[in-house]
């Protein structure tokens, strides 16, 4: 069953497990992987880094917005 779609968001892995001393398939996991738009953490990131002054800016005026309409409401109720 393949279980990457367009809904997963982030795939770990991990190498080998210390507890059980089971390796997994790294490789194979990697392969299919790159067959999707799924990318590694580091790629993640260096794309969000292209990004990042936008969605800042997005985040800073969606916190304001907030703001506002927590304070109208506040001021509304106790005036």
């Amino acid at each position: 069953m393949n279980l990457l779609s367009e809904r997963v968001a982030i795939v770990s892995v991990m190498w080998a497990n210390n507890e059980s001393g089971t390796f997994f398939p790294v490789q194979e996991m990697a392969e299919l992987a790159k067959s999707t738009s799924i990318v590694g953490l580091g790629k993640a990131c260096e794309m969000a880094m292209e990004h990042i002054d936008d969605e800042k800016t997005k985040a800073w005026a969606m916190r304001d917005r907030l703001e506002q309409g927590i304070l109208a409401a506040v001021h509304n109720y106790f005036n």
